[in-house]
């Protein structure tokens, strides 16, 4: 079997999965030899290819909504604080901190696969 995905865990899958069709195709007792033989050929001279697409439409999506949830409090802190003598309120300062690192984590290249 040729498998070409560019990723060691989706070989591995793939490797264990087509071992497990022919070891059940061993077992069937309905198929004589020469049926089991021909599958277990067909498995053999199977070619998987398989190219990861990136989903770069969600993805910035997601990075927009974060960036827009930034800039929103912001300028809703300043705007409290223009208004008023008060402090920023300790809600919209977690709300900040956590959109920004929510944006740090998607941002930040992960290692693949």
């Amino acid at each position: 079997m040729k498998i070409n995905t560019g990723s060691k865990l989706l070989n591995k899958t793939i490797e264990s999965a087509s071992e497990a069709v022919a070891r059940s195709v061993e077992s069937i007792n309905v198929l004589d030899e020469s049926q089991k033989r021909a599958v277990i050929e067909a498995i053999e001279q199977t070619n998987v290819q398989a190219f990861e697409v990136p989903n770069t439409f969600v993805y910035r999506l997601a990075v927009g909504s974060m960036a827009l949830v930034s800039v929103c409090v912001v300028v809703g802190a300043l705007i409290l604080t223009g208004f008023s003598d008060n402090q920023i309120p300790e809600f919209l300062k977690v709300t900040l901190a956590t959109a920004l690192g929510a944006l740090a984590g998607m941002v930040v290249p992960t290692q693949t696969a």
